[in-house]
């Protein structure tokens, strides 16, 4: 039997491996606060995967954000990095250009390239407007350089299925093509949960009795 100090000691080494496994460098951050400003935010951590090889991944793929909408929804191509007040969120390269900079999103399946045309999932994309360009990522470098920003207070039919505040899920090269790491959402303002409500009511019912007992007494 392995003695207690050094299973404690076993334990401790998993516990820590397991951590770092759950905890997916954090590569871009969603900030919905201001519908009229959702931005999208390259965090300067660095790709989980490299392409020295470029050539066979284009803007063409896009990159998702898997499971970001609570269920699915149709998005179709909203351009929001030309308009209020741009994009700058490029690749591993940082070349900001017209061809180069994420200024599109449409909602899609990862899972299912099928949906599509159509605009039908639960995953953000992002796609560049104008004519294709390679994208290339590189572990020795920030998966997304600058941010795109996209004017969406017009489209309550998706933005009410926005994730709140702290959630996370993968972003990858779209069809699968590897994982760049995670994306959480930022700013937001928290929602109690339903139990926090029930809380919050039971402690304004002893409040309002209190405040009662104390007015009949006097």
């Amino acid at each position: 039997m392995v003695p207690r100090p050094r299973r404690l000691l076993i334990g401790f080494f998993l516990a820590l491996l397991c951590l770092g496994k759950s905890q997916a460098q954090v590569v871009m951050t969603v900030d919905w606060s201001d519908l009229s400003a959702v931005k999208f935010t390259a965090t300067g951590a660095n790709s989980a995967i490299e392409y020295p090889d470029a050539t066979n991944y284009s803007f063409s793929d896009g990159i998702a954000l898997l499971n970001f909408f609570t269920s699915s929804v149709v998005v179709q191509d909203l351009d929001g990095g030309s308009s209020t007040p741009g994009s700058t969120l490029t690749d591993s390269a940082g070349v900001v250009s017209s061809i180069t900079i994420f200024d599109r999103l449409s909602s899609w399946n990862d899972s299912d390239p099928g949906a599509y045309p159509g605009g039908n999932g639960s995953d953000v994309t992002l796609w560049n407007t104008s004519t294709p360009t390679d994208m290339t990522f590189s572990m020795s470098s920030p998966a997304f350089n600058g941010e795109a920003v996209f004017d969406l207070s017009a489209y309550s039919a998706f933005t009410n299925l926005f994730p709140a505040l702290n959630a996370t899920g993968t972003v990858e090269i779209w069809n699968g093509s590897g994982t760049l790491g995670t994306w959480q959402v930022v700013g937001v303002t928290a929602v109690p949960e339903p139990s926090t409500y029930a809380v919050l009511a039971g402690l304004a019912a002893l409040g309002f009795v209190a405040v009662r007992r104390r007015r009949t007494a006097a």
